[in-house]
């Protein structure tokens, strides 16, 4: 993505391209001191099939300043759960930090406050394709916070 692209122009642009609410999370990581995005993003979708559409359509349709897109699909991070977990105790969700620089949570292709932790544990025990190791680093993170969600591994390994 060009580095003067913002977060907001992002959203703009995905929903102009026919995904709007076809998305639940997105994230233009930002450099804090000059402000500029590093020139990626991170966007999950909510279901395969338009994340699959995504990979095809937008490198083919989205070309912005004369760059082409590339679009990747990322083996890390995979799914809303362990993007929650990754970004919940990120820096960029200091109360310092400016709104457009943090990940914009999305219900039905709404912005929405970011997940609490009780939010977050209640997709662990409820997701059928949550993996082991986010619902292991979902435990890990809930006792941090002085609850103790043992069941919902277990459940998942069930």
């Amino acid at each position: 993505l060009p580095r003067h692209f913002s977060q907001e122009a992002l959203l703009r642009k995905l929903d102009a391209e026919g995904f709007a609410a076809c998305y639940d999370f997105v994230h233009l990581p930002v450099d804090f001191t000059t402000g500029r995005c590093f020139g990626h993003a991170i966007v999950n979708f909510v279901r395969a099939s338009e994340a699959r559409s995504a990979l095809v359509r937008l490198p083919k349709i989205a070309h912005f300043a004369g760059q082409n897109i590339v679009v990747e699909w990322c083996a890390s991070n995979q799914g809303l759960a362990s993007l929650l977990g990754r970004y919940r105790s990120s820096a960029v969700m200091d109360n310092e930090a400016p709104g457009a620089y943090k990940p914009v949570f999305l219900s039905a292709g709404i912005p929405a406050p970011f997940p609490t932790l009780r939010y977050f544990a209640t997709m662990c025990t409820m997701s059928s394709f949550a993996a082991p190791s986010q619902l292991e680093h979902a435990d890990s993170m809930l006792m941090a916070e002085g609850v103790f969600l043992q069941r919902c591994a277990q459940r998942r390994r069930l």
